[in-house]
């Protein structure tokens, strides 16, 4: 079993490795457009426990056959908001049914727009809405 971070640009899917790698020989790949696909072929075949990737990178590798989704659990979208304003609904809604019926599918997003609403009663099952607020306390002069 192994679980999918999808961020919506490089820089994103870095971010999420540094932060996913939290407990020794746990095997985390990352898989980004933009970045030499044959090596990412070759570590797809030592079998990650965490894949952290953009939505094109995932539908690439998939359709070329170097892993299958029966095995993954757990898909997160993180910056949802961001994927959408970039254009990556698409490869969203060709992804989510791909998956097994049997998975945990976790949306995390800064605000929460129409595009974001819509993607979330189209792919989650029995949502559970959790609003964060975060404050920075202002420095005294």
């Amino acid at each position: 079993m192994f679980s999918i971070e999808s961020t919506p640009m490089t820089t994103l899917s870095t971010n999420g490795f540094k932060t996913a790698k939290f407990k020794h020989n746990i095997k985390i790949l990352t898989l980004t457009g933009g970045m030499p696909y044959k090596p990412q072929v070759h570590s797809l075949s030592h079998q990650a426990h965490i894949i952290v990737a953009t939505p094109g990178r995932v539908l690439k590798h998939l359709e070329d056959g170097n892993f299958l989704t029966e095995d993954i659990d757990t898909l997160v979208l993180d910056e949802a908001d961001r994927m959408l304003d970039m254009g990556f609904v698409k490869e969203i809604r060709k992804l989510h049914p791909l998956l097994p019926k049997k998975h945990q599918t976790l949306l995390f997003s800064a605000t929460f727009s129409d595009k974001v609403r819509k993607l979330s009663k189209l792919i989650l099952n029995k949502p559970a809405f959790k609003i964060f607020l975060f404050v920075n306390p202002i420095p005294p002069l």
